[in-house]
């Protein structure tokens, strides 16, 4: 990927991740629950990553960026889509 089409990859994710950050702030209950979102959503499978990439002979760098987003998504559906109040822990 040339220099260029990296730097218009990241300006396009800073917009969107400017536009989902406000969406959120919009709709929030309040500074509380944006807070514990914000560190559900960062933990969301880092604790998997993390035991895995500690104790285990096996896995690369594809494998966690999968396990990331298979625990954000997880988090995601029981947060928005079914309103569990500790959708953190699945997302584990």
């Amino acid at each position: 990927m040339s220099e260029w089409n990296k730097v218009r990859l990241e300006q396009w994710g800073v917009a969107v991740m400017g536009i989902l950050a406000y969406v959120l702030a919009l709709y929030a209950e309040g500074v509380y629950r944006l807070v514990k979102d914000a560190s559900a959503f960062g933990g969301a499978g880092i604790f998997v990553v993390f035991m895995v990439g500690m104790f285990a002979k096996f896995g690369s760098a594809t494998s966690a960026v999968v396990s990331l987003a298979v625990g954000a998504s997880v988090w995601l559906v029981a947060r928005c889509g079914f309103d569990f109040e500790f959708s953190y822990l699945l997302g584990w």
